[in-house]
């Protein structure tokens, strides 16, 4: 390649590399993947503790690209510093390995000019490896791969390969968010929820303390909102009428149920009495922006114990746009069956119950509903429900648990999925929906927090991959502990900014630095979910259980989703089991 060729490549990346930094391109037959040398599982992304050999291919399945020009872009600025795109024409360090390939660095002076020969130019495309020095120099920075040839074909006149990263760090501090009017038992972070209520950017985080005192009210409840990115408090929501013991806040979420394009509010309170009937439970529904005006929802046939609220989730069931409101009641009863479950649909234009599901193999204890998603999950257009059996029987296996899956508008499931084998696993004490293997398709992250993979009671989570929802993948702790917990919460969003969407797992019984009982939390990178990363709270104390609920957004809008995980048994004031709470942020 000569350098006038060079030249000509580097000013036509300057008219596409807006789109690039965008994610905007064709993938005309180009991948590029990576691999360490060291033996690590491959991955499109993923933790990198430190220095080591990486391998890069990039390949075009057809061959049709093998003799065009080739370039390699690789960032190492912090992650932080991702502005736009790579300014690769500006870049000081450019080497050139063969006759078409050029490979740029960003000018760091750490040597990476060094790459590695030979460069193996295929049937299918080009490998080469980068010796990597130990990035941790530098702070936290990131190595950003983007692959680029010329394609007379392409729109912009070239085939874009997918960019990946490898982080050395993803979580680069941690902060921590408590309650300051109650001294103990609040139990805050027992409800968590992230979302950007005030659309200003920002993700904020929600905090329900379900055993508050408000007016004096004993464990009435109350949710506090802390909103980005300064995660100041915004405000303090509490129902309209307190009632003691009703545990408001032990669930939030967020969805627009309103119909006006806002983010409404959602809280549990599930041990509010309803027309005297003790433990019925509610759900309020705060509407966005003002979130005042709470409207109270109750089941169609309010019923003692039947814990409606336990539960929540938005779904378009019926097709016209709007999103309705889901609610399950995992200790209603179905017949004779006790503890049953059931899950109802409300129609949010008037918030009447349309539709009511069942638990499809009504068992006593089952808690059908216990967990609950929702989404188009087929394609077909109309939202779907998940609904989680975590103590549903299988055989001589008590407590195995499952997950049903309806699509709608059809009211008995297309799918129940189950694992037969294991005593004890709870399948679906938590659930979660995303695309997680990038195949356009909604797949689900179902918790199954006391499995044996990998320790006796260790726990695992459930990939479900949709849209069949029949086969799927566990993934479980690398430090798999007996009575661990893996699989408490789950929740997803893309922590290393690589477009591929991570796993959350909150491992609340887990013992992190010989610490009984603190809890700590993971996350398994997608698409492979073959590289983990742990994250431990900072002030872990005795029994905090950080973990049994986790949630992920970008609550400082750099881009990458941040990690928040509710420890509410924690003592953040120092105070053995005061059972105060606390919410961590990992950023």
């Amino acid at each position: 390649m000569t350098h006038m060729n060079i030249s000509s490549f580097l000013a036509a990346l300057l008219l596409v590399s807006t789109a690039w930094a965008q994610g905007v391109g064709n993938n005309r037959d180009l991948m590029l993947s990576t691999t360490f040398a060291q033996g690590l599982p491959s991955a499109a992304a993923k933790y990198m503790p430190g220095a080591g050999t990486l391998n890069l291919a990039v390949t075009s399945p057809a061959g049709s690209h093998i003799s065009a020009p080739l370039l390699v872009g690789l960032d190492l600025r912090p992650r932080s510093d991702f502005a736009s795109s790579l300014q690769l024409p500006n870049e000081v360090d450019a080497i050139g390995l063969s006759s078409n390939l050029v490979v740029f660095l960003d000018g760091t002076g750490l040597g990476l000019g060094m790459i590695s020969v030979p460069t193996t130019v295929g049937a299918t495309g080009w490998q080469f490896s980068l010796p990597l020095p130990d990035l941790r120099q530098m702070g936290s920075p990131s190595l950003r791969i983007a692959a680029f040839c010329l394609d007379s074909g392409a729109p912009n006149g070239f085939a874009i390969s997918r960019t990946v990263r490898h982080d050395v760090e993803c979580f680069t501090s941690q902060s921590m968010l408590t309650g300051t009017q109650y001294a103990a038992s609040t139990i805050m972070g027992y409800g968590t929820e992230v979302a950007d209520i005030n659309n200003d950017g920002f993700a904020d985080v929600l905090a329900g303390m379900p055993q508050a005192d408000p007016l004096g009210v004993t464990n009435c409840g109350e949710v506090r909102v802390f909103t980005g990115p300064g995660l100041n408090l915004a405000t303090t929501l509490i129902p309209p009428t307190p009632q003691a013991n009703a545990w408001f806040g032990q669930l939030v979420r967020c969805g627009d149920v309103t119909g006006d394009g806002i983010a409404d509010l959602l809280v549990g309170a599930r041990q509010e009495d309803v027309n005297g009937l003790v433990d019925a439970g509610a759900v309020y529904v705060y509407p966005g922006p003002s979130f005042t005006a709470p409207i109270r929802v109750i089941g169609p046939a309010p019923e003692a114990g039947a814990r409606f609220g336990h539960s929540i989730c938005v779904t378009d069931w019926n097709g016209d746009g709007l999103g309705d409101l889901v609610v399950g009641a995992p200790k209603a009863s179905v017949g004779a069956a006790v503890q049953a479950g059931k899950v109802f649909v409300f129609n949010c234009a008037t918030f009447n119950c349309v539709v009511t599901l069942e638990n499809p193999l009504p068992a006593f204890g089952a808690k059908f509903g216990y967990a609950l998603a929702g989404g188009d999950m087929n394609g077909d257009g109309l939202g779907d429900v998940a609904a989680c059996v975590p103590y549903h029987d299988v055989g001589v296996n008590d407590d195995t648990g499952g997950m049903a899956i309806y699509f709608a508008p059809a009211t008995t499931p297309a799918v129940f999925y189950t694992q037969p084998f294991d005593n004890g696993a709870v399948l679906g004490d938590a659930v979660v929906r995303a695309d997680f293997n990038a195949d356009g398709f909604q797949d689900l992250a179902v918790g199954s927090e006391f499995d044996d993979h990998g320790a006796q009671d260790g726990g695992s989570v459930h990939l479900v991959w949709g849209p069949t929802f029949t086969q799927s993948t566990e993934v479980s702790s690398p430090e798999a502990s007996v009575l661990g917990g893996f699989g408490s919460d789950v929740s997803a969003g893309d922590v290393n900014r690589d477009g591929f969407v991570d796993l959350i797992a909150g491992e609340f019984y887990a013992d992190p630095l010989g610490v009984l009982d603190a809890g700590q939390c993971w996350v398994a990178f997608g698409p492979h979910f073959d590289s983990m990363l742990k994250v431990v709270p900072a002030d872990a104390n005795i029994g905090a259980n950080a973990g049994r609920r986790v949630a992920c957004g970008d609550t400082n809008g750099d881009g990458f989703a941040d990690m928040v995980f509710g420890a509410p048994l924690s003592a953040p004031g120092g105070n053995v089991n005061n059972d105060e709470g606390a919410i961590y942020i990992a950023r």
